[in-house]
């Protein structure tokens, strides 16, 4: 899930703006291009070397400014590189930090330092040929509220994402340079390439909905930048749930060969997905017990099918819980027993989306627990948090509780009993969705690799998720 601002409408204003400054770029590249930076747990800084020839890095300098710097010449760290460092035509170098030097699975070409360096939310990282200067400056990327940067600053990555640069057209330019960050990088989960691993995803093509169909379908191409011959696989995900399919997505190639490959997404005759709702006779999932179970299926915008049951309980409920719910001790006594009741309910989201509103994966936990008691699996079951969702569409609520954001939107009332709850859930969750559409994300991965090597996001609206066939 991306924020507002990726929405088509903003993607169009910002190339629109990115067209307009690009005639200003000052600075060419020497043949080093930074195309990813990894500020968050898995810490790297990636380059890239857009030309026919070798580049020699003797004598370039890596430096990163926190966001109190506002020179060049003043980095809070600076390394020079290292004897025999050198980046290939068309290849990739890989710089580490911290632990991110020790993971099996990466090829790191340069270990800078063993601790971590980078400050997530903002910072600039800039290589420079010979002492760091504005004359000397090669590439940067600045992200979030930093001091320094090129053009304007980059987003802020969240939480396990990267900034990322954004690909260019295959067959003119590998990734867009218009020497802007904002314009030039995005955000993306990362995607690390060495020099000895690695590869370019383009987007060849972008179709638009098939509506008769109800598939959308894109055209990509892969090209190794890997030493050695090696089988790339084409993935497809998306935070919805949806079915995704691709021709010829397991491809071996060559060193600088390309492919292609057609990639699919199917919504069926419209976007259905399940809301769950749980009210329980405590907060504590090991020690307390489902009391009441709510879900509502909806099929685009409208609501086709609503389950609700009280669960068998032979104790006497909390007063506090009987206050907040209104459910009482006399209401669970003649109710069915859990396992006559949730067996169904699982069957019934098998294999679907469902969406909870829980910023501490309460209804999970709780439905977890319980399956897991009476021997059922709840592993088939894709769970999308409105409560995130909430929070990125309508990020200048004071509170993101339910009930809040319900208000604040006009839906209605929280009651904290399961069914009402879900149907209030399910119609926040839509205004989210339309609020912020969704995305497809493309990744290409080398086989038995942990990490992509190159990933790109496709925009989905949420008016083409939401239309149904009838």
């Amino acid at each position: 899930m991306r924020a507002i601002g990726t929405r088509i409408a903003g993607v169009m204003l910002l190339l629109l703006f990115c067209l307009g400054t690009a005639t200003y770029a000052t600075q060419s590249s020497p043949g080093v291009l930074i195309t990813e930076v990894s500020p968050h747990q898995l810490e790297f800084v990636e380059l890239y070397n857009p030309t026919e020839h070798i580049v020699d890095l003797q004598g370039f300098w890596l430096c990163y400014y926190p966001a109190n710097r506002d020179s060049w010449e003043k980095p809070f760290r600076k390394k020079q590189f290292p004897d025999g460092a050198v980046i290939r035509p068309h290849a990739y170098y890989l710089i580490a930090f911290g632990e991110t030097c020790q993971v099996d699975s990466l090829t790191v070409d340069w270990c800078v330092y063993q601790s971590k360096q980078l400050k997530a939310l903002l910072g600039t990282v800039a290589v420079f040929e010979g002492r760091p200067s504005k004359n000397t400056l090669v590439d940067a990327v600045g992200w979030g509220e930093t001091g320094l940067y090129l053009g304007d600053p980059a987003p802020s990555p969240a939480k396990g994402m990267s900034v990322s640069r954004r690909p260019g057209e295959f067959g003119l330019e590998v990734f867009r340079d218009t020497q802007n960050n904002l314009c030039d990088f995005t955000i993306e989960q990362p995607a690390p390439s060495s020099s000895e691993v690695g590869a370019v995803l383009f987007l060849s093509q972008e179709a638009d909905p098939v509506i008769d169909k109800w598939k959308l379908e894109w055209q990509v191409t892969v090209c190794s930048r890997s030493l050695s011959p090696a089988i790339f696989e084409i993935a497809l995900d998306n935070e919805l749930g949806l079915r995704t399919n691709c021709n010829a997505c397991n491809q071996e190639l060559g060193p600088g060969e390309c492919a292609e490959a057609t990639v699919q997404m199917d919504i069926g005759s419209g976007y259905g997905f399940y809301v769950l709702d749980l009210e329980t006779s405590g907060f504590s999932a090991e020690d307390n017990q489902i009391i009441d179970i709510g879900w509502a299926h909806y099929y685009g915008e409208e609501v086709v099918q609503v389950f609700s049951s009280f669960v068998h309980f032979d104790g006497e409920l909390n007063p506090a819980i009987t206050c907040l719910t209104g459910i009482t001790s006399e209401d669970l006594r003649q109710a069915p027993l859990l396992i006559d009741v949730l067996p169904g309910v699982l069957e019934e989201l098998h294999g679907s989306p469902v969406v909870v509103y829980s910023h501490n994966r309460f209804d999970q936990r709780f439905l977890s627990s319980a399956a897991e008691e009476l021997g059922l699996d709840t592993q088939t079951l894709l769970w999308i948090d409105a409560y995130k969702w909430a929070r990125e569409a309508f990020p200048l609520l004071e509170s993101h509780a339910l009930a809040a954001v319900a208000k604040d939107l006009g839906i209605g009332s929280q009651q904290h009993r399961a069914l009402a709850d879900a149907l209030m859930t399910g119609d926040v969750f839509l205004e989210s969705l339309k609020r912020l559409g969704s995305e497809v994300h493309i990744s290409v991965h080398v086989t038995g690799s942990d990490y992509a090597n190159a990933v790109s996001s496709l925009y989905l609206d949420a008016c083409v998720l939401l239309r149904t066939n009838e």
